[in-house]
């Protein structure tokens, strides 16, 4: 039985991501995989001094349309925390290291 338009659709958009996170860990930055489009990046890349927060598109003026309301945040320097989360007597705790 033929695939769906959606299903071949996200397929598509995970070989994309997959291919842009294999060429930036090749380039030294620690990438995280946002999987099934559950936030408003797919990619975030990491390394020294530079934070990547990435949306991967075919199509350039809907990846444009999708992080337009997240270009305030390039405009200010940004604080990095490191947390570790964990449960404490039934609730999740964040602490800083």
């Amino acid at each position: 039985m033929p695939k769906s338009v959606p299903a071949r659709r996200y397929q598509k958009g995970r070989r994309m991501e997959w291919s842009v996170k294999n060429a930036l860990s090749r380039e030294g930055y620690i990438v995280i995989r946002s999987a099934a489009s559950r936030s408003p990046f797919d990619l975030v890349a990491i390394r020294e001094g530079e934070i990547l927060l990435i949306q991967c598109s075919y199509n350039k003026g809907h990846a444009e349309r999708q992080v337009k309301e997240f270009a305030h945040l390039s405009n200010r320097p940004a604080t990095i925390k490191l947390l570790i989360a964990y449960k404490e007597r039934g609730r999740f705790k964040l602490s800083a290291l």
